[in-house]
C-alpha cells in the first residue's frame, strides 16, 4: 500500500514529474493550436479556390451568352447569307460591352460554313481558310454545337465561346467570342487576393508571340504587371514546388499564404495554373489564440488544484484515498492485462484469433488427435482479387470486406471450429474430430457462401476464396508444417483458376521449391544482365516490305539456355519486378533500333509489349519519356502493345491510361485480339491504332471454317473503325494469301522470320 509519508527524494521525484507533465501539456496545447491554424489556412485556400472557379464559370457563361446573342443577330445572318462582310460594323458593340461589363479585351470572330474567316473584330484580315490551322473550327463544322472553353493560342491564354449560326434553319457559320483571362486576376484582387496565371511548359513552343513576353523557366506568365513581391515568392519556392503543391505554402517571412489551382485543357491534361496569394494578416487567428490562452489557464488551474489536493492529503496523513487508488490501479492493471492478453492473441481488425492463438490451438488439437487416433484438418484460405479491390476502392473498403467475410466464415463453421486471420487477406481454419465427407461439405459451403456479393456502403462487392487443405498426421506432424503445406495447396488452387479448393500432396512441395528457385534465378538474371531482346519482323504482305518489328524478351540462363517469356513473365508480375524488366527492355530496344536506323536498315515501328497496369503508373510514364529523350527516339516510331484481356479488366482506367500514352505521339496496338470478349462500346472509345489477330485464329486457316469466319469478322470490324490490322503466327503461304484476300495486309510470323537476336535480325534486314 502506498503511503503519503514522502521522503525528500520522493518529493524531488514528484516535482520532476510535475515539471514533465507541464512540458507535455504545453507541447500538446501548442500542437493543437498549430492544427487549428492549419484548418484556418485550409479554409482560406478553399475560399480563394472557390472564388476563382466561380469567376471562371461566370466568365464562361458570359462569353457563351455573348456568343449566343451574336449568333441570333439578324445583321450577321444577312451579312453571312449575302457574303457581304462590309455590312458588319461591330466596333460599337465591342466598345459597349467593354464599357458596361467587367470583361476585358473582347474580340469577335465570324467564320463561314466552309471554314473561311468572314470577320475579325481586331483586324481587317479575312477570307483565309481555317481548316489547316484550327482543329476546333473543323470539329465545330463536323458537329455544330455550342462550346465554351479556356484555350492557349500563339499569343496568350483566353476564354473562348463558339456558337453555330443558323439562317432559315440552315447552318451558315460560326461566331466566336474571345476574351483574355486578365479579368480573373482583377476580380480576385477586389476580394483581397492576388493571382498569377501560369501556362504549362508544354505550350511554350505554341506561344510563338506571347503577349507579356514573360517566362519563368519554361512556364509562360500570362498575367501582366505581376507584383515584385509575388515574383520573389515564386522564385524562392520554384514553380515546380508551387504547381505540385496540393494544399498550401506558408511563407512567414513574406507573410503570404499561397495555393495553386489547376486549369485543365479540354482533354483534362494540365494547361495552366492559377497561383493564388493572400496576406497572412487577413486570416483571423484571434479566436484560436483566445482558446489557447483559455486552455492554458484551465490546465494550470487543474495542476494547481491537483497539487493542492495532494499537499492537503500529505498534511492530513490520510492514506485512505491512496489505498482506494491502489485498489483501482490493481483493478485497472488486471483489466489491461486481460486486454493485452486478448490483443496478443486476436486480430485487431476482425477480432478473430491471430497466428499465435491459432498455432496454440492447433498444438492442442494435435495432442488430442494423437491420444484419440483422430484427424485434424487445417484450411488455408486466400481471398482472390483482394489487391485489385484495395487498389480500386481503397483500403477502408478492403478492411470492411475482410470484416464482413470473417463473419460469414464464422457462420459457416461449428462453434468448436477455429477460424483465424493470419494477416492481409489470409485466413486459416482448424477442424477436429470430423471425417473427409464433413470437410468436403464445409469447403463447398464456404465457396457457396461467397457467390453472394458482400454489401459495403450499399455497393455489392464480389470475391472468392482459393483454399488449400492439409491433414494431420498424413501431411505433417507440427503446426508449422501443416500450415505451410496448406499454404502450398492454396497456391495450387490459385494456379488452377481460383475459387476452388485443393488438398495437399507431396509433389506440391517440389513445385514450390522449383518456383522459389526460378524466382531467385530471375532476380539474379536481372542483376547480372542476362536478359536479351529478340526481334521479329512485321511485313507488308503484298510488297514484302518490313514495316515494323516486335521486341520480345528472352532469358539466357547458363544452365537451361534460352528461356521464353511465358515461363518467367507471369512470375515477374506476381512478385512485382515486371516493371524492372519492362524498363530494361525499353531502354535496350531503343538503343538497338536507333542503331539500325542510323545504319539505314530499318525505318518501321518498334512494338513493345506492356501491361495496362504498368501504363497507369505515373512513374513508369516518366521513365518512358526519359528513355525516349536519352536515346533521341522519335515517339512516332514506337508502338505499345497491350492485351485485350488486360484492357477489359478495368476498361475505364485503361481508356484514361491509353489516352495519356497516345498524347505522347505513341501508337497503341491491342494484342491477342479476339480472345478477351471486348465490348464494342469500349472498343470505339479506346485510342487504338492497330489490332493484332491472335495466332490461335490463324493456326488452322484456311481450312477451319470457324476460324475463317472469326478472322473475316475482325477484318470487317477493323475496317469499320478505321484501325490497322496485323495477323501474328502466320507460318504458311496459304495463310498469308487468305489474309491478304480478306483485307489483312500486315503479316507477322515464321513465314518470314522467327524472333532473332540483334545481330541475326540485322543480317535478316540486309538480306530481306
Amino acid at each position: 500500500m502506498i503511503r503519503l509519508n514522502l521522503s525528500r527524494l520522493q518529493i524531488l521525484f514528484l516535482l520532476a514529474g510535475t515539471a514533465l507533465i507541464i512540458l507535455l501539456g504545453v507541447f500538446i496545447i501548442n500542437e493543437r493550436t498549430e492544427e487549428l491554424k492549419h484548418h484556418k489556412y485550409l479554409e482560406s485556400v478553399r475560399d480563394m479556390t472557390q472564388k476563382l472557379h466561380t469567376y471562371i464559370a461566370e466568365k464562361k457563361d458570359a462569353m457563351l451568352l455573348i456568343a449566343y446573342t451574336l449568333a441570333q443577330d439578324a445583321t450577321i445572318h444577312q451579312a453571312l447569307h449575302a457574303n457581304n462582310h462590309e455590312a458588319l460594323a461591330m466596333e460599337d458593340f465591342v466598345a459597349t460591352l467593354i464599357q458596361n461589363t467587367s470583361l476585358e479585351d473582347i474580340r469577335f470572330h465570324i467564320v463561314t460554313a466552309d471554314a473561311k474567316s468572314f470577320y475579325r473584330s481586331w483586324t481587317q484580315k479575312r477570307g483565309d481558310d481555317l481548316r489547316e490551322v484550327r482543329i476546333d473550327v473543323v470539329e465545330m463544322l463536323q458537329d455544330p454545337k455550342p462550346r465554351s472553353l479556356i484555350s492557349t493560342g500563339i499569343y496568350d491564354i483566353t476564354f473562348k465561346a463558339m456558337v453555330p449560326i443558323y439562317y432559315e434553319k440552315k447552318f451558315i457559320g460560326i461566331v466566336e467570342a474571345i476574351s483574355k483571362t486578365n479579368s480573373l486576376v482583377s476580380k480576385l484582387k477586389k476580394d483581397g487576393y492576388e493571382g498569377v496565371m501560369i501556362v504549362d511548359k508544354s505550350y511554350k513552343k505554341q506561344l510563338a508571340y506571347p503577349f507579356t513576353k514573360h517566362f519563368i523557366d519554361d512556364y509562360y506568365v500570362a498575367t501582366p504587371n505581376v507584383a515584385p513581391e509575388l515574383l520573389t515568392f515564386i522564385q524562392k519556392h520554384s514553380l515546380e514546388e508551387l504547381i505540385n503543391n496540393r494544399t498550401y505554402i506558408l511563407d512567414s517571412k513574406a507573410k503570404l499564404l499561397s495555393t495553386t489551382s489547376l486549369i485543365p485543357d479540354i482533354s483534362g491534361a494540365p494547361m495552366a495554373y492559377m497561383l493564388l496569394f493572400t496576406p497572412t494578416d487577413r486570416i483571423d487567428l484571434a479566436d484560436i489564440f483566445k482558446d489557447r490562452n483559455y486552455i492554458y489557464f484551465m490546465f494550470f488551474m487543474f495542476l494547481f488544484l491537483v497539487g493542492g489536493s495532494l499537499l492537503w492529503f500529505y498534511v492530513r496523513r490520510t492514506n485512505r484515498f491512496i489505498q482506494n487508488m491502489n485498489d483501482m490501479l490493481v483493478a485497472q492493471v488486471e483489466e489491461k492485462t486481460r486486454d493485452l492478453r486478448y490483443i496478443a492473441h486476436h486480430d485487431t481488425l476482425t477480432s478473430l484469433p491471430n497466428r499465435l492463438l491459432f498455432i496454440d490451438r492447433l498444438k492442442q488439437a494435435i495432442l488430442h488427435a494423437k491420444s484419440n487416433d483422430t484427424s485434424v484438418y487445417v484450411l488455408f484460405l486466400d481471398l482472390d482479387r483482394f489487391k485489385e479491390i484495395n487498389d480500386s476502392f481503397g483500403h477502408e473498403r478492403g478492411d470492411k470486406l475482410l470484416i464482413a467475410i470473417s463473419k460469414r466464415l464464422k457462420r459457416t463453421l461449428r462453434k468448436v471450429d477455429t477460424v483465424a486471420r493470419l494477416g492481409g487477406d489470409e485466413f486459416t481454419i482448424l477442424i477436429e474430430d470430423v471425417d473427409l465427407a464433413h470437410v468436403t461439405r464445409l469447403l463447398q459451403n464456404i465457396l457457396g457462401s461467397m457467390r453472394k456479393p458482400v454489401m459495403i456502403d450499399d455497393t455489392p462487392t464480389y470475391s472468392t476464396f482459393s483454399i488449400g487443405i492439409s491433414r494431420f498426421p498424413e501431411d505433417g506432424k507440427t503446426p508449422e508444417i501443416l500450415i505451410r503445406n496448406a499454404d502450398t495447396a492454396m497456391y495450387r488452387a490459385k494456379e488452377e483458376g481460383k475459387n476452388r479448393y485443393q488438398f495437399y500432396d507431396a509433389a506440391m512441395t517440389q513445385k514450390t521449391m522449383q518456383r522459389l528457385t526460378l524466382e531467385t534465378n530471375l532476380r539474379k538474371a536481372i542483376q547480372e544482365n542476362r536478359l536479351e531482346p529478340y526481334f521479329q519482323a512485321q511485313v507488308e504482305g503484298k510488297s514484302k516490305k518490313v514495316i515494323g518489328v516486335e521486341a520480345l524478351v528472352r532469358w539466357r540462363d547458363p544452365e537451361r539456355g534460352i528461356i521464353p517469356p511465358i515461363e518467367f513473365i507471369p512470375l515477374a508480375e506476381e512478385i512485382g519486378i515486371v516493371s524492372l524488366i519492362d524498363e530494361w527492355m525499353m531502354q535496350r530496344c531503343f538503343e538497338c533500333i536507333k542503331k539500325l536506323q542510323n545504319a539505314d536498315l530499318f525505318c518501321g515501328k518498334l512494338s513493345l509489349n506492356l501491361s495496362v497496369k504498368q501504363l497507369e503508373k505515373p512513374l513508369f510514364l516518366e521513365k518512358l519519356k526519359q528513355f525516349l529523350a536519352e536515346e533521341d527516339f522519335d515517339p512516332r516510331y514506337l508502338e505499345l502493345e497491350v492485351t485485350e484481356s488486360q484492357i477489359m479488366q478495368n476498361p475505364e482506367a485503361a481508356i484514361d491510361a491509353l489516352h495519356t500514352v497516345k498524347s505522347l505521339g505513341i501508337s497503341i496496338a491491342v494484342d491477342d485480339f479476339g480472345t478477351g470478349y471486348s465490348s464494342l462500346s469500349y472498343l470505339k472509345r479506346l485510342p487504338i491504332d492497330k489490332l493484332k489477330i491472335d495466332r490461335s485464329f490463324i493456326k488452322e486457316l484456311p481450312q477451319d471454317s470457324e476460324d475463317a469466319a472469326i478472322v473475316k469478322a475482325i477484318v470487317a470490324l477493323a475496317k469499320s473503325l478505321n484501325i490497322e490490322l496485323i495477323a501474328e503466327g502466320v507460318e504458311t503461304e496459304e495463310q498469308k494469301e487468305f489474309l491478304l484476300r480478306e483485307g489483312c495486309a500486315q503479316i507477322q510470323g515464321y513465314l518470314y522470320s522467327r524472333p532473332l537476336p540483334l545481330k541475326e535480325f540485322e543480317e535478316f534486314l540486309k538480306g530481306f
